[in-house]
C-alpha cells in the first residue's frame, strides 16, 4: 500500500528481468544468476548499512539497531522471489530444464529448487558468517569515541595538512 514500496518492488522486478535477460543472452546459467543476485543484493545492502552507520546524522550508535538493517532482509526476500521466478522461467526452457521434467512444470520447479539451493546456500552461509563477525565487532566498538578521535586529529592538522589529506583521499579513489 506504500507508494515507495510499490516503486521499489517494480524497480527490483525490472532490474531482475533486465539483468537476467542480458545474462542468458551472454550464455550465463540462470541458476548461478539467481545465487549471484541474492548475494550481491545483500552485499549492497550491507554497504549502505555501513555508510549509514558512519553517517554523523545517524544518532544510533548500534549497527544492528540502525533502521535500514531491519528492512534489508525483507527487501532481499522480495527481490529474491522475483529473481527466482524470472530465473525459473528461463531455466525451464533450457536443455536441463526440459530434461528435469519435460512439460511437467511441478517436476521442473522441484529440480530447479534443489539446484538453486546447492548453489546459493554455500554463498549465503559464507556471507552470513562474515556479516555476523562484523556485527559482533561493531557492537563492541565505541562509535562516539571514534568520532571524537577523528575530530581531535582533524583539528590538530594545519590547513595545508587538511588540504593534503583530502587530496590524498581523492587520489586514492582513482
Amino acid at each position: 500500500s506504500n507508494p515507495r514500496t510499490r516503486e521499489e518492488t517494480w524497480c527490483d522486478a525490472f532490474a531482475a528481468t533486465y539483468m537476467l535477460n542480458w545474462a542468458v543472452d551472454q550464455g550465463f546459467n540462470p541458476i548461478e544468476c539467481y545465487a549471484v543476485d541474492a548475494l550481491l543484493h545483500l552485499f549492497i545492502g550491507a554497504r549502505f548499512q555501513w555508510l549509514s552507520y558512519w553517517d554523523r546524522s545517524n544518532t544510533n550508535d548500534k549497527w544492528d539497531a540502525t533502521p535500514s538493517l531491519a528492512t534489508l532482509e525483507a527487501r532481499v526476500f522480495v527481490r529474491s522471489l522475483i529473481m527466482y521466478a524470472e530465473c525459473f522461467q528461463h531455466w525451464k526452457d533450457t536443455e536441463f530444464g526440459k530434461a528435469a521434467g519435460g512439460d511437467n512444470e511441478e517436476a521442473q520447479l522441484s529440480a530447479f529448487h534443489q539446484l538453486t539451493d546447492q548453489v546459493r546456500d554455500p554463498l549465503l552461509d559464507a556471507y552470513h558468517a562474515r556479516i555476523n563477525l562484523a556485527l559482533g565487532l561493531l557492537n563492541l566498538f565505541d562509535r562516539r569515541e571514534a568520532f571524537e578521535r577523528a575530530d581531535s586529529y582533524w583539528q590538530s592538522l594545519s590547513e595545508a595538512e587538511q588540504s593534503q589529506t583530502i587530496d590524498d583521499l581523492i587520489h586514492d579513489l582513482y
